[in-house]
Formats: C-alpha cells, structure tokens, sequence
C-alpha cells in the first residue's frame, strides 16, 4: 500500500468544495481508506461484480463502460480528484452491468460502502458529503442525457474540448467517440473540420 498520507490534500481539498470536515471527523475516516495503484487496463470493477466500493481518482483517468450487441459503449470517463463508483450496482447492491478500468496508470483511494455508512452514522458531515456526491453523479448524468437531446454531436465534442480538454491527451479517441455517442470515423471528420475551421 502506498503511504496514505501524502495523498490527503488532494481529497482535502476536493472534499472542502461539498462540506468542511474537521480534524476529528478525518481521523475517523483514515483506517478505513487504502491506496492503490494500478496499472492500464487493469479493473476497478470487473462485469458481474457488485460494487460495494467508493473510489477518489488522485492520479491517471479510468473509464466506465458496458457491453451492448454492437459493442462496448463508455458512460463516462474519470479524471483526477473526482469521485466515482458504479452508481446502480452501488446503490442496489446488485451485479454491476457496467465495467470500471483504467485507462492509464493510476493512484486510486478506496474505502467500502460498509465503512463509508458507518461513517455517514456517526457524522453529520461525511453523511452530508455522501449525499452531494451522489447527488453530483446523478446530476452529471442528467446533463449529459440533456446533451444528447438537445445538442448535434459536433457541440457535444467543442463541450468536450471546453470544459476537458484534458482527456484528448490521455485518452484513446476511440473511447472519446463512445463517449460522446458517435462512431469513430464521425469523431474524425468532426476534428477535421473543425481544425479546418481554427486554420483558416
């Protein structure tokens, strides 16, 4: 295990963006939370498992997907000092239809549902940071849902680039493409013209 300590300011200051945790209220958290560090390609969450953990990303970028006929199909793909987890499996604890893998090397923390309720049980402000977090999830879902109503598939990808134009130097452009709900080849023509667009 890696030393957990040295980790703590990036969820500290993620976690202080929801709530603020006093002294007595992280000590409580530490001995349940481990750090990990995994390597591309490997799995979070493999298909059929339930998920009965709560992950904070502090480095590298994973990916959340599932199978369909056609495919695999990404539903969302996690960046540094962000929460994620397989939210149905997670909340149902029922086998998980969707997958969680690393799509780079990555340093990840990790506490399980059963500590983080024992947590929410005994304070009002890890209860409180729960609550919003998963409340940002769904609320992220919402929107992107509204994304693929109410905009073409060019504006989902200048969004893209605008608010995480990160992920373009990380991540395989065919992941980008299921992301955003497109075909690969579409995702092309889309960049090149806009590069045509930026260079005239």
């Amino acid at each position: 295990m890696a030393p957990l300590y040295k980790n703590l300011q990036t969820i500290f200051e993620t976690v202080q963006r929801f709530v603020e945790i006093n002294q007595k209220e992280w000590e409580a958290v530490l001995p349940y939370v481990e750090v990990q560090q995994l390597q591309k390609h490997d799995f979070l969450l493999k298909p059929g498992h339930i998920c009965r953990k709560m992950f904070f990303l502090l480095s590298g970028y994973t990916r959340i997907y599932s199978q369909s006929p056609t495919g695999e199909v990404t539903r969302d793909i996690n960046k540094p000092s962000t929460f994620l987890t397989a939210l149905p499996s997670y909340i149902s604890e029922k086998p998980s239809q969707e997958i969680i893998q690393c799509v780079t090397k990555v340093e990840v923390l990790i506490i399980s549902k059963e500590h983080l309720e024992g947590l929410f049980y005994q304070f009002h402000n890890w209860e409180r940071l729960g609550r919003l977090i998963i409340q940002e999830m769904y609320m992220d879902t919402q929107q992107r849902l509204y994304d693929f109503i109410h905009l073409t598939a060019e504006d989902r990808y200048r969004k893209l680039l605008k608010d995480h134009k990160d992920l373009m130097d990380h991540i395989p452009l065919g992941y980008i493409a299921s992301f955003l709900g497109i075909s690969p080849p579409s995702l092309s023509r889309i960049r090149k013209q806009l590069l045509n667009i930026n260079t005239n």
